[in-house]
């Protein structure tokens, strides 16, 4: 028997959030608390059964399973999408969806160095050849079958002065490298100006963007961009300002979004030209970084899981305006706006909801 206070909670694939290395036990606290290692969709609604709250990372859980389970108030999504859900019937049903907007941001800023060094030095490809006995059979003392690249006195551009565009520029200087931040907001710039005194950061405007593009080797978009935007900050004609063997990172990775020629990619094949220039776009950049990810993923999550159980949901997203935010629909109004502007649906602002509710 749970005390009235207490919830049960079911998390339908743990490994994903968590290979092994967190302590699960202030989330246990909350109530009686119940794991799955993997959740195929016909399995959800018996492993929900009666639980308040329902934590998933990529679990399918359609209208069918949702109708079926009857106490559901809450689903956390630990993760930045959410389109396993179908939030159409969580509006119907008046069940509250959370996801992460933003995390990973040293994992993603990390990656996109590695990403800078994979491509100046081809370490994957000379790996493996050397393991084949290509440098023992070369008649020459040094090997390699790409010229390699030195990092050093190259030129960043980076849009954005968020996290990401902040954890690069660090790398980057690190490394002796001239680095430019390009943002719309001054106050940011200037805030992240006390710590960063070797970037140079600049007003976004098209004649910093062109003066960036035509001086960079390394342009990377951190700017996220609303799904229903036909602009584009970078256009495919502004590639042809670019020098010759510079390339694109685009970490926030809207097909057709800031950058016009991004088109989503994996690990497993990273990068594509587009008017000679190499891009790479891949969208789960911290799923590079597994453990990394998980760790800073599920920090995250669980202070706003802790303030909906503690609270109830209604008061944490009143006194929590990063929760309202997140809070994708509620008692059939959908109350994030990128959606609705995509989908053509009608849009209900959580600050005017929350004076009503």
């Amino acid at each position: 028997m749970r005390g009235t206070d207490m919830h049960k909670i079911v998390l339908l694939d743990k490994p994903r959030e968590n290979p092994g290395e967190l302590d699960w036990s202030p989330l246990q606290a909350l109530g009686e608390t119940v794991f799955y290692a993997h959740t195929e969709p016909e399995e959800a609604a018996a492993r929900i059964g009666d639980a308040e709250i329902v934590l998933l990372n990529k679990t399918v859980l359609t209208a069918e399973t949702l109708r079926q389970c009857k106490n559901l108030k809450l689903i956390s999504v630990i993760a930045t999408g959410y389109n396993t859900v179908d939030v159409d019937c969580c509006r119907e049903l008046g069940i509250t969806v959370c996801n992460v907007p933003s995390y990973g941001s040293e994992a993603i800023s990390q990656n996109a160095i590695a990403l800078l060094l994979e491509v100046c030095h081809h370490i994957g490809h000379h790996d493996q050849t050397v393991h084949q006995g290509k440098w023992q059979n070369c008649v020459d003392w040094c090997y390699w079958d790409y010229p390699l690249i030195e990092l050093a006195d190259k030129t960043y551009g980076l849009l954005g002065c968020g996290n990401i565009g902040i954890g690069v520029a660090e790398l980057a200087c690190g490394m002796g490298n001239e680095v430019r931040i390009l943002d719309v907001n001054m106050d940011v710039m200037l805030e992240a100006k006390k710590y960063l005194p070797d970037v140079s950061f600049m007003i976004s405007n098209r004649a910093n963007l062109e003066k960036c593009l035509k001086e960079s080797d390394v342009i990377i978009n951190g700017i996220l961009w609303a799904k229903d935007r036909k602009d584009h900050i970078i256009y495919r004609k502004d590639l042809k300002l670019m020098k010759r063997g510079s390339m694109i990172v685009d970490v926030a990775c809207d097909d057709n979004g800031a950058v016009e020629t991004c088109r989503s990619t994996t690990h497993d094949d990273p990068v594509f030209y587009e008017e000679g220039i190499l891009h790479y776009c891949v969208d789960n950049i911290p799923s590079a970084f597994s453990q990394t990810a998980s760790v800073t993923l599920s920090n995250a999550t669980l202070p706003y899981l802790l303030q909906i159980a503690d609270k109830g949901f209604k008061k944490a997203i009143e006194e929590n305006p990063y929760l309202r935010k997140g809070m994708t629909c509620y008692d059939g109004k959908l109350t994030l706006l990128e959606t609705a502007l995509k989908q053509e649906r009608a849009w209900t602002d959580p600050e005017e909801l929350i004076k009503v509710w």
